[in-house]
């Protein structure tokens, strides 16, 4: 009579425990709670996907070599100037661009529009580093390609010691334009008054 009795309690206490687990006698799981809890995101706005990620094309390099490449990032904001790209490169960081690559445009660089297009003189710091004249060159090449205004799709920097970048002188990296006419020197601009710099 033991076996029978102990045999009825261990059905009763399997039941018992298949209830208590939400597993019906078809084996349906109906539990109402979900395994793992959640909890609303305490990233920065930076991070959540609502906000907008406009994907800008940057020429960083790769931690500490001198490899340049072109790199999409994704920034709050897309460029309206070409000189928005400044601040731009100088704050780029791995969030937004990917993991392993660095900048080497200074945070207080500041540029001066001359009077011929797509023609800059750098104003502050006193000297560039190489690689910094690399990522603005190859950069602003890339946002004239990008947005063509009818001139040559090179740039050109003065820098404040003396020298300046040559023109077109991203061609290894970007290649060739597509457009035989935006190849060289960009021709002269005429100032106007009130004129927004490029």
């Amino acid at each position: 009579m033991r076996r029978p009795a102990a045999a009825v309690i261990l059905a009763a206490g399997l039941a018992l425990a298949a209830s208590g687990c939400g597993v019906q006698s078809t084996g349906v799981n109906t539990s109402k709670t979900a395994p793992f809890s959640t909890t609303a995101s305490s990233g920065s706005p930076s991070t959540l996907p609502s906000e907008a990620r406009y994907p800008v094309p940057l020429v960083l390099f790769t931690g500490t070599s001198s490899n340049a490449r072109e790199v999409t990032c994704y920034l709050p904001k897309e460029p309206k100037t070409v000189t928005d790209l400044v601040q731009m490169l100088a704050g780029a960081d791995e969030e937004q661009c990917g993991e392993g690559y660095v900048t080497y445009v200074p945070a207080d660089l500041a540029l001066e529009k001359t009077d011929v297009a797509h023609e800059y003189r750098v104003t502050n710091p006193l000297k560039l580093h190489p690689f910094a004249l690399l990522q603005l060159t190859c950069s602003f090449d890339r946002y004239w390609r990008n947005h063509p205004d009818g001139k040559a799709s090179s740039t050109l920097f003065d820098l404040p010691l003396g020298g300046s970048s040559q023109w077109q002188d991203c061609l290894y990296l970007l290649g060739s334009p597509s457009d035989p006419k935006l190849v060289g020197k960009p021709t002269a601009v005429t100032p106007s008054p009130g004129a927004v710099g490029n």
